[in-house]
This record gives structure tokens, C-alpha cells and sequence, in this order.
């Protein structure tokens, strides 16, 4: 799926955007949103706002340097982060397919009845053929994915060969 930005990448960006916004002032709500400990998040982030959240080389066991426990918080607190953020990003591109497909059904039944008048002008009315035409706008809308999914594959195909024989 092209929607434009790659999904690992606005999961990225989303994460970052998220742990700049790592103060002590939206570490508990973040805790409680991710289930890590707040005191400990809170310690982190007040660490990073002043700076010290690095280790020191130069000052050994220094105390402005995360903690062992610490440290393991701030690294549940990212994987949880992201774990939420695919689960949003999955809901959402869920949600996006079927508005889409719910979208798709009566925009390909317009477009087949105005494809039979257009064809059968006078005579669209008489018979069958408006029933016909719902008929071809209900059956259409499954067979499009399918459709591009079979033009995608034989395009790659076609690509792949051009290739092979140079």
C-alpha cells in the first residue's frame, strides 16, 4: 500500500515527536498511558530537560546519569510507545480500507447505471437492465482490488524480464 510516507516511518516520527514532548510536567500522564512507572519517568524526564540523562565518560558513577532502573523504564516506555503507535497506525489504516470500500459500493453502482444509460439510452429503462447495471456496480466493486493487485503483478513481471534480458 502507497499512501506516501512509509508507515515505519510516521510511527517514527510520531515517537519522537512524542518523547520531545517528554517533560516533567506530561511524564505522569504518559506513564499511566504506557503502564511504566511515573516516578521513575518523571526522574528521566527531569534528567533530560536539564541535560543529564547522557552518561559522563569523564565522571564515573555519575549520580545525573540515568540509573539502571531508570534506564530500563525509559526503554519500556519506548517499546511500549511503539507498540501503541502500530496498533493506532493499524487501527487507522483499517478504518481508512473500509471507508474506502464502504465508499467504493455506491460510487461503482452510480457509475454502472450511468454507464448503461449512456450505452443503451432509450432502452435503458426497459427489461432488466437497470437491475443489471446495480448488478454490474456490486459485482465491480470486489473485483477492483483484485484488478490492480493483478495489473501490480504483472507490471513487476514485465519489469523483471525487461531486466533479465539486458
Amino acid at each position: 500500500m502507497d499512501h506516501g510516507v512509509d508507515k515505519s516511518n510516521q510511527i517514527s516520527i510520531a515517537k519522537s515527536l512524542i518523547k520531545l514532548r517528554l517533560t516533567p510536567e506530561t511524564a505522569p500522564a504518559l506513564a499511566a498511558t504506557t503502564g511504566v512507572d511515573a516516578t521513575l519517568l518523571l526522574q528521566v524526564a527531569v534528567k533530560i530537560k536539564n541535560g543529564q540523562a547522557a552518561p559522563n565518560p569523564q565522571v564515573p558513577n555519575d549520580p545525573n546519569s540515568l540509573t539502571p532502573q531508570e534506564f530500563d523504564v525509559y526503554g519500556r516506555f519506548d517499546l511500549l510507545l511503539n507498540t501503541f503507535l502500530d496498533q493506532a497506525y493499524q487501527r487507522a489504516d483499517q478504518r481508512y480500507k473500509n471507508a474506502a470500500r464502504a465508499t467504493a459500493i455506491p460510487v461503482a453502482v452510480i457509475l454502472a447505471l450511468v454507464g448503461a444509460y449512456l450505452v443503451l439510452g432509450s432502452n435503458f429503462a426497459k427489461g432488466n437492465n437497470i437491475a443489471l447495471a446495480i448488478l454490474a456496480g456490486l459485482i465491480s466493486t470486489p473485483i477492483a482490488p483484485i484488478a490492480k493487485d493483478i495489473s501490480s503483478a504483472i507490471s513487476t513481471a514485465a519489469q523483471a524480464i525487461k531486466f533479465g534480458k539486458k
